[in-house]
Protein backbone atom coordinates (compact mmCIF):
# COMPACT_ATOMS: atom_id res chain seq x y z
CA UNK A 1 0.00 0.00 0.00
CA UNK A 2 1.75 3.42 -0.90
CA UNK A 3 -0.36 6.48 0.14
CA UNK A 4 -1.88 9.42 -2.10
CA UNK A 5 0.92 11.72 -0.35
CA UNK A 6 3.21 9.17 -2.09
CA UNK A 7 2.21 8.24 -4.68
CA UNK A 8 3.32 10.85 -7.14
CA UNK A 9 7.07 9.94 -6.15
CA UNK A 10 7.34 6.54 -5.79
CA UNK A 11 5.13 5.51 -8.95
CA UNK A 12 6.71 7.63 -11.13
CA UNK A 13 10.86 6.85 -9.95
CA UNK A 14 12.32 5.43 -13.12
CA UNK A 15 14.77 2.99 -10.06
CA UNK A 16 14.03 -0.02 -7.69
CA UNK A 17 12.58 1.78 -4.83
CA UNK A 18 11.34 0.43 -1.61
CA UNK A 19 9.70 2.06 1.62
CA UNK A 20 8.53 1.23 5.29
CA UNK A 21 6.85 3.64 7.77
CA UNK A 22 5.69 1.58 10.70
CA UNK A 23 5.01 2.71 14.07
CA UNK A 24 7.44 1.53 16.96
CA UNK A 25 4.98 -1.62 17.40
CA UNK A 26 5.46 -2.74 13.61
CA UNK A 27 2.31 -1.28 12.94
CA UNK A 28 2.35 -0.54 9.11
CA UNK A 29 1.68 2.76 8.21
CA UNK A 30 2.68 2.95 4.48
CA UNK A 31 4.56 0.25 2.52
CA UNK A 32 5.58 0.39 -0.75
CA UNK A 33 8.18 -2.48 -2.43
CA UNK A 34 8.78 -3.21 1.23
CA UNK A 35 9.90 -6.91 0.61
CA UNK A 36 11.69 -6.38 -2.09
CA UNK A 37 15.60 -7.17 -1.58
CA UNK A 38 18.53 -5.07 -2.04
CA UNK A 39 22.11 -5.02 -1.53
CA UNK A 40 22.75 -3.94 1.72
CA UNK A 41 25.43 -1.54 1.64
CA UNK A 42 26.62 -0.48 5.12
CA UNK A 43 22.96 -0.99 6.75
CA UNK A 44 24.17 -4.03 7.86
CA UNK A 45 26.32 -2.64 10.62
CA UNK A 46 23.44 -2.20 12.91
CA UNK A 47 23.37 -5.72 13.34
CA UNK A 48 27.05 -6.17 14.27
CA UNK A 49 26.26 -3.15 16.59
CA UNK A 50 23.45 -5.61 18.37
CA UNK A 51 25.44 -8.74 17.85
CA UNK A 52 28.70 -6.73 19.99
CA UNK A 53 26.03 -5.46 22.13
CA UNK A 54 24.75 -8.93 23.03
CA UNK A 55 27.88 -10.45 23.40
CA UNK A 56 28.94 -7.60 25.85
CA UNK A 57 25.77 -8.84 28.11
CA UNK A 58 26.70 -12.42 28.11
CA UNK A 59 30.25 -11.53 29.05
CA UNK A 60 32.47 -12.58 25.80
CA UNK A 61 33.01 -9.03 25.15
CA UNK A 62 33.69 -5.12 27.38
CA UNK A 63 33.14 -2.09 25.42
CA UNK A 64 36.83 -1.06 27.25
CA UNK A 65 38.16 -4.31 25.48
CA UNK A 66 41.22 -3.22 23.09
CA UNK A 67 41.63 -4.89 19.27
CA UNK A 68 44.54 -4.56 17.54
CA UNK A 69 43.96 -2.94 14.45
CA UNK A 70 44.63 -3.75 10.77
CA UNK A 71 44.42 -3.70 7.01
CA UNK A 72 44.06 -7.25 6.19
CA UNK A 73 40.74 -9.28 7.20
CA UNK A 74 39.69 -12.71 6.67
CA UNK A 75 37.27 -13.98 3.78
CA UNK A 76 34.77 -16.33 5.14
CA UNK A 77 35.03 -18.24 1.54
CA UNK A 78 38.43 -19.45 1.68
CA UNK A 79 40.46 -18.28 4.86
CA UNK A 80 42.24 -15.76 1.93
CA UNK A 81 43.05 -12.47 3.38
CA UNK A 82 42.38 -9.27 1.32
CA UNK A 83 42.54 -5.43 2.22
CA UNK A 84 39.91 -2.82 1.55
CA UNK A 85 40.09 -0.71 -1.48
CA UNK A 86 41.67 2.11 -0.65
CA UNK A 87 38.89 4.44 -1.71
CA UNK A 88 36.50 2.79 0.64
CA UNK A 89 39.15 3.27 3.49
CA UNK A 90 38.14 5.71 6.77
CA UNK A 91 40.58 4.80 9.09
CA UNK A 92 40.79 7.37 12.16
CA UNK A 93 43.68 8.80 14.52
CA UNK A 94 42.76 5.12 16.76
CA UNK A 95 45.08 3.75 13.62
CA UNK A 96 48.10 5.71 14.68
CA UNK A 97 47.86 3.60 18.21
CA UNK A 98 47.58 0.49 16.71
CA UNK A 99 44.90 -0.43 18.67
CA UNK A 100 41.44 0.63 19.65
CA UNK A 101 38.43 -0.15 22.19
CA UNK A 102 35.19 -2.03 21.30
CA UNK A 103 33.27 0.78 22.07
CA UNK A 104 35.09 3.44 19.99
CA UNK A 105 35.01 1.15 16.75
CA UNK A 106 31.47 0.51 17.21
CA UNK A 107 30.95 4.19 17.63
CA UNK A 108 32.99 4.79 14.73
CA UNK A 109 30.90 1.63 12.37
CA UNK A 110 27.96 3.23 12.89
CA UNK A 111 28.32 7.16 13.18
CA UNK A 112 30.74 7.58 10.29
CA UNK A 113 30.21 4.14 9.33
CA UNK A 114 33.79 2.92 9.08
CA UNK A 115 34.61 -0.72 7.01
CA UNK A 116 37.71 -1.44 9.48
CA UNK A 117 35.49 -0.74 12.80
CA UNK A 118 33.16 -3.32 10.87
CA UNK A 119 35.01 -6.24 10.14
CA UNK A 120 37.63 -5.45 13.25
CA UNK A 121 34.19 -6.05 15.15
CA UNK A 122 32.58 -8.94 13.29
CA UNK A 123 36.41 -11.28 13.70
CA UNK A 124 36.41 -10.07 17.44
CA UNK A 125 33.02 -11.79 17.27
CA UNK A 126 34.33 -14.93 16.79
CA UNK A 127 36.97 -15.14 18.73
CA UNK A 128 39.19 -14.38 15.79
CA UNK A 129 37.39 -16.70 13.83
CA UNK A 130 35.47 -14.46 10.93
CA UNK A 131 32.82 -17.32 10.14
CA UNK A 132 31.95 -17.46 13.64
CA UNK A 133 31.54 -13.33 14.20
CA UNK A 134 29.89 -13.47 10.41
CA UNK A 135 26.74 -15.96 11.91
CA UNK A 136 26.80 -14.28 15.57
CA UNK A 137 26.32 -11.19 13.41
CA UNK A 138 23.40 -13.17 11.34
CA UNK A 139 21.77 -14.05 14.44
CA UNK A 140 21.05 -10.58 15.62
CA UNK A 141 19.81 -9.32 12.30
CA UNK A 142 17.44 -12.23 12.65
CA UNK A 143 16.17 -10.70 16.08
CA UNK A 144 15.84 -7.36 14.32
CA UNK A 145 13.08 -9.36 12.75
CA UNK A 146 14.63 -9.76 9.50
CA UNK A 147 12.43 -12.35 7.69
CA UNK A 148 13.97 -11.11 3.43
CA UNK A 149 16.92 -9.92 5.05
CA UNK A 150 20.87 -12.34 5.00
CA UNK A 151 24.09 -11.07 6.18
CA UNK A 152 26.73 -13.75 4.77
CA UNK A 153 30.39 -11.68 5.11
CA UNK A 154 32.01 -8.47 5.83
CA UNK A 155 32.71 -5.51 4.41
CA UNK A 156 34.65 -6.61 1.09
CA UNK A 157 34.65 -9.92 0.99
CA UNK A 158 35.20 -10.27 -2.84
CA UNK A 159 36.01 -13.98 -2.73
CA UNK A 160 32.80 -14.54 -1.12
CA UNK A 161 30.88 -12.58 -2.79
CA UNK A 162 32.44 -14.25 -5.54
CA UNK A 163 30.52 -17.32 -4.20
CA UNK A 164 26.97 -16.22 -3.88
CA UNK A 165 27.25 -14.94 -0.26
CA UNK A 166 26.28 -11.27 -0.08
CA UNK A 167 24.50 -9.16 2.53
CA UNK A 168 20.64 -8.11 1.42
CA UNK A 169 18.45 -6.47 3.33
CA UNK A 170 14.45 -5.03 2.59
CA UNK A 171 12.95 -1.81 3.63
CA UNK A 172 10.54 -3.08 6.21
CA UNK A 173 13.43 -5.31 7.86
CA UNK A 174 15.26 -2.10 8.19
CA UNK A 175 12.43 -0.36 9.67
CA UNK A 176 11.11 -3.19 12.00
CA UNK A 177 14.65 -3.60 13.09
CA UNK A 178 15.14 -0.39 14.19
CA UNK A 179 11.54 -0.22 15.98
CA UNK A 180 12.52 -3.03 17.63
CA UNK A 181 15.86 -2.14 18.63
CA UNK A 182 15.31 1.10 20.46
CA UNK A 183 11.61 -0.52 22.33
CA UNK A 184 14.65 -3.04 23.91
CA UNK A 185 12.99 -6.08 22.19
CA UNK A 186 16.72 -7.09 21.14
CA UNK A 187 18.57 -5.85 24.19
CA UNK A 188 18.51 -5.38 27.94
CA UNK A 189 17.81 -1.71 28.94
CA UNK A 190 21.72 -0.40 29.36
CA UNK A 191 22.70 -2.36 25.55
CA UNK A 192 19.27 -0.59 23.92
CA UNK A 193 20.25 2.87 25.49
CA UNK A 194 23.61 2.83 24.62
CA UNK A 195 22.86 1.87 20.91
CA UNK A 196 19.89 4.18 20.74
CA UNK A 197 22.07 6.92 21.39
CA UNK A 198 24.86 5.97 19.20
CA UNK A 199 22.62 6.03 16.44
CA UNK A 200 21.48 9.36 17.03
CA UNK A 201 25.02 10.35 17.05
CA UNK A 202 24.70 9.69 13.24
CA UNK A 203 26.94 11.79 11.27
CA UNK A 204 25.35 11.06 7.57
CA UNK A 205 22.44 13.51 7.65
CA UNK A 206 21.50 14.46 3.74
CA UNK A 207 18.92 11.70 3.55
CA UNK A 208 16.07 11.11 6.38
CA UNK A 209 17.75 13.78 8.45
CA UNK A 210 17.88 16.35 5.51
CA UNK A 211 14.18 16.11 5.22
CA UNK A 212 13.15 16.63 9.09
CA UNK A 213 13.04 20.13 10.82
CA UNK A 214 15.81 21.17 12.24
CA UNK A 215 16.52 20.08 15.95
CA UNK A 216 14.11 17.05 15.79
CA UNK A 217 15.44 13.66 17.58
CA UNK A 218 16.24 10.65 15.20
CA UNK A 219 18.78 8.19 14.84
CA UNK A 220 19.81 5.47 11.83
CA UNK A 221 22.01 4.22 10.01
CA UNK A 222 22.62 4.92 5.82
CA UNK A 223 24.63 2.54 3.56
CA UNK A 224 25.68 3.28 -0.13
CA UNK A 225 27.82 2.23 -2.71
CA UNK A 226 27.68 2.98 -6.67
CA UNK A 227 23.75 2.66 -7.53
CA UNK A 228 23.10 2.04 -4.21
CA UNK A 229 21.26 4.46 -1.41
CA UNK A 230 19.63 3.31 1.62
CA UNK A 231 18.77 5.26 4.48
CA UNK A 232 16.70 3.94 7.50
CA UNK A 233 16.01 5.56 11.09
CA UNK A 234 13.81 6.57 14.28
CA UNK A 235 12.25 9.68 14.21
CA UNK A 236 10.75 11.61 17.55
CA UNK A 237 8.67 14.08 16.42
CA UNK A 238 7.94 16.30 19.51
CA UNK A 239 3.95 15.99 18.54
CA UNK A 240 3.04 12.79 17.35
CA UNK A 241 4.36 9.23 18.09
CA UNK A 242 7.81 8.48 16.96
CA UNK A 243 8.28 6.11 14.45
CA UNK A 244 10.36 4.27 12.16
CA UNK A 245 11.24 4.89 8.61
CA UNK A 246 13.80 2.72 5.84
CA UNK A 247 13.82 4.29 2.10
CA UNK A 248 15.82 1.42 0.01
CA UNK A 249 17.07 2.48 -3.72
CA UNK A 250 18.97 0.71 -6.54
CA UNK A 251 19.19 1.24 -10.31
CA UNK A 252 19.16 4.95 -10.25
CA UNK A 253 21.54 7.46 -12.83
CA UNK A 254 22.73 9.95 -10.56
CA UNK A 255 23.38 9.95 -6.59
CA UNK A 256 21.75 13.29 -5.84
CA UNK A 257 19.00 11.47 -7.22
CA UNK A 258 18.35 8.93 -4.91
CA UNK A 259 19.40 11.47 -2.25
CA UNK A 260 16.19 13.77 -3.18
CA UNK A 261 14.00 11.07 -3.11
CA UNK A 262 14.68 9.55 0.10
CA UNK A 263 15.07 13.14 1.65
CA UNK A 264 11.28 13.97 -0.14
CA UNK A 265 10.12 10.67 1.36
CA UNK A 266 11.00 11.76 5.04
CA UNK A 267 9.99 15.19 4.58
CA UNK A 268 6.28 14.15 3.08
CA UNK A 269 6.22 11.27 6.23
CA UNK A 270 7.04 14.02 8.76
CA UNK A 271 4.21 15.96 7.33
CA UNK A 272 1.80 13.56 7.54
CA UNK A 273 2.68 12.21 11.47
CA UNK A 274 0.21 13.19 12.87
CA UNK A 275 -2.87 11.59 10.03
CA UNK A 276 -1.94 8.23 11.82
CA UNK A 277 -2.53 6.55 14.82
CA UNK A 278 -0.02 4.97 16.77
Amino acid sequence: MASDFLADLLDTADFRVGVAWLSLDGTPRLLHHQDERFYAASTMKVAVMVAVHQAVERGELALTDKLPLTDRYVSVADGSTYQLDPDDSDVDESYASGSATVEHLVEQMITVSSNEATNLLIAALGGGDVRAGVAKAAEAQRRLSATGSQLQRPIGDLAANGTGLSNLVTAYDLAAGLGRLVSGQVAGPAATEAMTATLCRQQRVETIAAGLPAGTRWGGKNGWVDGIRHDSGVVWPPDAPPYALAVCTADFGADETAIALIRTVSARVYAARSEFNA
